[in-house]
Formats: C-alpha cells, structure tokens, sequence
C-alpha cells in the first residue's frame, strides 16, 4: 500500500470516528434527559409539568462532563507513549531487572546511536 493512500485511510477512519463520537454524545445527552424527565415524573406524579431549565441543564451538565473527560484526558495524552504504556500495565526500564532487559535495553541504546537519535523511553 502506498504511504498516501494509508493516510487516506487513516484519515477517513478517524472522521468516522469522530462521527461515532458526535453521535454517542448525543445519545447520551438524549438517555440522561430522558432518565431525569421520567425520574420527575416519578417524583411528581406528573402533576406539575417541568421547572425552566430543566433539559438544558440536564444537557449543559452531561456535556461538561464528557467534554470535560475528554480534555482531561487529552492532557495526559501528551505524555505520549509513556501515558499509554502505564495504562495497560507497563512499566519503564531505567535500571533493567534481569538479562532480557538487559539487552532490550542495549538493542534500544544501539539503535538509537546507530541513527543519531536520543535513546527513547523503554516500558516492558
């Protein structure tokens, strides 16, 4: 496959994505409005109809909070890899442990000479 072709790809896998997203959102926004509204009428007995505000600040809430998320989120992101390599489990090789992380980390300093690059972080 060709490089532009996989960007393309890419590309439309991540508008896709960011669609899904979109509309989850808003299927979520749609379930807590309709939880709160039936929990209300619970409440009320159907008597009273609902106060001012009630759906934009059952919307204005679940949106910070999800917006709010993903923001967080995004920032811990910026650690990179490190962030995602803790999540699953991993941990970093700063002093290796045993031989095989003895050598993971040789290859990794060979490499990174042999291309002129600042060795990188290494999580097993």
């Amino acid at each position: 496959m060709k490089f532009r072709e996989h960007q393309a790809r890419a590309r439309a896998a991540t508008r896709r994505l960011l669609l899904l997203f979109a509309v989850i959102v808003l299927l979520m926004v749609l379930a807590v409005n309709a939880a709160l509204a039936f929990v209300w009428l619970l409440q009320t007995g159907g008597h009273f109809g609902f106060p001012r505000g009630f759906f934009e600040t059952n919307t204005a809430l679940t949106l910070g909070y999800v917006l709010g998320g993903v923001w967080v989120e995004s920032l811990n992101l910026r650690d990179g890899g490190a962030h995602v390599a803790r999540l699953i489990g991993g941990r970093e090789v700063v002093t290796p442990r045993d031989f095989a992380e003895r050598r993971l980390r040789n290859i990794v300093d060979e490499m990174a000479i042999a291309s002129g690059l600042k060795p990188p972080r290494v999580f097993v």
